[in-house]
């Protein structure tokens, strides 16, 4: 019953669960004989509660760390590798409160590179007597005491604990994104990463 709703597939098996069906093809080929009859006593209970729907519950971290806006790049950049050594992974973003905990931002690599990023990069081939050396050095050294919350993302996609996990794989896959935080009721729960959501997934295709 692959494609169809729930609802349809419902009715089918409530009605293969009333009537016996016997189906003959033409003559020289088998006869497909359905039978159903005392399979599907509680066909809204297979629907439903065999199979346990995965949600971001499922996969989030609950133990998570969290930016104030006010504090530098340079520091956020520490807590990134501090915390990472302590979880054993590698953190390259996090979520950004303010002083009620409540989600503000948050600040990733892609944010911080865009900012190093010098604006003009695209014209540098045509320009021979350009002096770019130690341009690196020049430009991290300033941007060391920027503030996180003049450079975060603002417009930050958040799911429910409740949420289902094809819904997160859409997300995640569409907006190509790393971490999703989990919020209900205004406040965040955890974080969904997506070395989580594949290490979910990497189970259910090679057990």
């Amino acid at each position: 019953m692959l494609g169809t709703s729930p609802r349809f597939a419902l009715a089918v098996m409530t009605e293969c669960a009333e009537r016996t069906f016997l189906l003959t093809q033409k003559p020289g080929r088998k006869t497909i004989v359905l039978r159903p009859k005392g399979l599907f006593k509680d066909p809204f209970r297979l629907l439903t509660s065999e199979a346990k729907v995965p949600t971001a519950r499922d996969i989030m971290t609950t133990t998570f760390h969290t930016l104030d806006p006010e504090v530098s790049i340079a520091q956020a950049i520490r807590l990134f590798k501090s915390v990472g050594e302590k979880e054993n992974r590698r953190i390259f973003g996090m979520m950004v409160t303010d002083d009620d905990e409540l989600l503000v931002g948050i600040i990733s690599m892609y944010d911080i590179l865009l900012f190093v990023r010098p604006k003009h990069i695209h014209v540098w081939g045509s320009m021979e007597d350009i002096d770019v050396a130690g341009l690196m050095e020049s430009v991290c050294e300033s941007a060391k005491s920027v503030r996180v919350g003049d450079i975060m993302s603002t417009d930050v996609i958040t799911i429910t604990p409740d949420t289902h996990l094809m819904v997160v794989l859409d997300i995640m896959t569409k907006k190509h994104i790393r971490r999703i935080p989990v919020v209900s009721g205004g406040r965040i729960e955890g974080i969904v990463y997506i070395s989580d959501l594949f290490g979910y997934i990497g189970e259910k295709l090679a057990p």
